[in-house]
């Protein structure tokens, strides 16, 4: 585990396949999962609604501040929580 996918990445979206991540531990690489799933999700319905072409990608800056955010070790912490409660 921990190694990285192809071109340096954590996550992946394979064409036909599904996602694969590479993580450190089982609880990043699940969050990281539910994390790609939701986002790709998100992308489809957006493009969906105003077309695939008028949506714009943040910039390297704008996308390192969200991941932050986002993927820090608290916002890790509380998402695992809730995905362990959401199994009961």
């Amino acid at each position: 585990m921990g190694r990285r996918c192809a071109g340096g990445a954590e996550r992946a979206h394979l064409v036909n396949h599904g996602i694969v991540v590479a993580e450190s531990d089982v609880r990043r690489a699940v969050f990281g999962a539910v994390l790609m799933e939701k986002a790709c999700r998100m992308q489809l319905v957006a493009a969906a609604a105003v077309g695939a072409g008028a949506l714009r990608a943040s910039s390297d800056e704008e996308a390192e501040e969200k991941r932050g955010r986002v993927y820090g070790d608290r916002q890790l912490g509380l998402g695992w929580d809730y995905l362990v409660r959401s199994l009961s």
